[in-house]
């Protein structure tokens, strides 16, 4: 009974008992926030990659329309030539008008 007594007089006295409080961080929006970091600069370095690469392949994919329009043009002047002399062309060389073709297309996509 001892006890009891102890403990009754504990509750209901005025004597003021603090309880200690803990305090968790548990950093998951902290987490998050990392998370987004390090996808925006990925991103940005991987834009900056292709920005780059765009730059120095653009000269080469105009050279490429520039030689292959030549190309058509001298197809064109062989042709021509060819007719006159009344001589047939070999069948690869003259395929070779669509490939230029193709090329010249798709190198204009990709500079649009």
């Amino acid at each position: 009974m001892n006890t009891e007594n102890k403990v009754f007089n504990k509750l209901f006295s005025s004597e003021k008992v603090e309880l200690s409080s803990e305090k968790f961080e548990f950093g998951v929006i902290q987490d998050d926030i990392k998370v987004i970091d390090v996808a925006e600069k990925a991103f940005e370095d991987g834009f900056l990659l292709v920005s780059f690469a765009r730059q120095k392949a653009i000269p080469i994919i105009k050279n490429s329309i520039s030689d292959a329009n030549k190309f058509l043009s001298r197809l064109a002047e062989t042709k021509k030539v060819a007719k006159e002399l009344g001589i047939d062309l070999p069948k690869e060389y003259l395929g070779q008008e669509q490939r230029a073709g193709v090329l010249i297309g798709e190198a204009e996509d990709i500079i649009t």
